[in-house]
């Protein structure tokens, strides 16, 4: 079992090839249900503890097969957008960077390249602040440092 970030932030479960989603929040368990569930209603259900672990199948049967390279392509988006975050390289050299070191299974299985590309450009943009246009829309941050006068 691994948790890893969805595209809205949230947490997803991977287990035994599966990738599940939260879908309740009780006081002793949490209760996800198949990432698959509105695409090819996958009725299946997982139990956690609140912490996260301990995870138990209630509805074991799928719909589909476990796609373990799909969840492998997850953790190479999430690991690209994180890199985008704190670093300014190229896109082309993050994908570059993160494809190679995937299998040649899992690479026939990422986005294709342009599209990624894209994706960086927009995660920048929606967390760097934008241009002020005027004088009066510029914010000025300035830490609470000591500052020497010379």
């Amino acid at each position: 079992m691994e948790i890893i970030t969805s595209n809205k932030g949230n947490d997803k479960i991977t287990f035994k090839g599966h990738m599940f989603v939260i879908k309740h929040e009780g006081k002793k368990y949490y209760t996800w249900r198949c990432s698959k569930k509105s695409s090819l209603n996958c009725p299946a259900i997982l139990h956690t503890s609140v912490h996260k672990t301990d995870p138990v199948l209630k509805i074991t049967h799928h719909e589909h097969p476990s796609e373990p390279a799909k969840i492998e392509v997850a953790k190479a988006i999430i690991k690209i957008k994180e890199t985008a975050k704190c670093s300014g390289a190229n896109p082309s050299q993050m994908y570059a960077e993160v494809v190679s070191q995937l299998d040649d299974y899992t690479r026939a299985r990422m986005p294709v390249e342009e599209t990624l590309k894209r994706t960086i450009r927009n995660y920048r943009k929606k967390k760097n602040p934008i241009d002020p246009a005027t004088l009066d829309e510029l914010e000025i941050l300035v830490s609470h440092q000591s500052f020497d006068i010379y």
